[in-house]
């Protein structure tokens, strides 16, 4: 149920969608997350790779503490995204890390660093209040997660008025039986504000798009109707990427 829930939220999401993790953050209505963001230099992918994979063993051997799970939507950029419960947790992590490299040592840590091109951390807060959970979803959750992001920018003041369009929507999708799970956040540290991300999870980017061909003319036509609502309250026009979840670069303590 956890690793279900996991492939969800971010996903966050998504597919991260209630949130990866313990089962008492699965009745919280917001979950906050962190995120460190690596840029792979093109000539070092394999290496990059290589030594992600020697990190999670050295988590598992010395009980590193936060789970992370390891997205990719953009090319030779990996997102690891932990679950948090305040901004004062992103200290601990941080603490965390330093005690893990410190035991891998200088030299592989300076060698993981020569992979990269750049670190970046952001955060944002998923919303289950805001979410899409399909009755009958169109895709089984035990294959390998796609999800759709959208970062929706908007302008100031406009959240509430975003929110109840969500709202509006949702509830035609439930009317006719949407099958894509669909969940929200809004953006924190390292976004524009306000701004909200949009998590539409699936199997693959084949499947999803084959299924929103084949939604019907009325459902189509109220989606329609719901972006004509949410472009006025647009500052610019949204960034979409398409994200899938790696499994063999994330981390997960155990018991968790």
């Amino acid at each position: 149920m956890k690793r279900t829930t996991s492939i969800f939220i971010i996903a966050f999401l998504l597919a991260t969608i209630g949130c990866f993790g313990a089962n008492a953050q699965e009745e919280k209505k917001k979950q906050l997350w962190y995120c460190i963001e690596e840029t792979v230099k093109p000539d070092m992918w394999e290496q990059y790779i290589k030594l992600s994979k020697e990190i999670i063993d050295i988590c598992k051997e010395n009980s590193f503490s936060f789970p992370y799970y390891t997205w990719n939507g953009r090319p030779l950029v990996y997102e690891l995204w932990t679950p948090i419960e305040s901004l004062n947790d992103i200290e601990k992590i941080l603490e965390e890390w330093k005690r893990v490299v410190d035991i891998w040592g200088a030299e592989n840590h300076a060698a993981f660093n020569a992979t990269k091109l750049n670190n970046y951390s952001k955060t944002c807060t998923v919303r289950d209040d805001m979410a899409y959970i399909p009755e009958n979803p169109n895709y089984s959750v035990k294959d390998p997660l796609y999800c759709r992001w959208i970062e929706v920018y908007l302008k100031s003041g406009s959240q509430q008025e975003f929110e109840e369009f969500v709202a509006w929507i949702n509830a035609r999708r439930k009317i006719h039986d949407y099958g894509v799970l669909c969940k929200f956040a809004e953006c924190g540290i390292g976004y524009d504000t306000p701004s909200y991300l949009v998590f539409l999870g699936h199997e693959s980017l084949a499947k999803y798009m084959d299924y929103e061909i084949s939604t019907s003319d009325a459902y189509k036509k109220d989606f329609e109707e719901y972006l004509s609502k949410v472009r006025q309250l647009w500052v610019r026009p949204p960034k979409i990427f398409d994200y899938n979840l790696h499994w063999e670069l994330s981390f997960s303590p155990v018991g968790q």
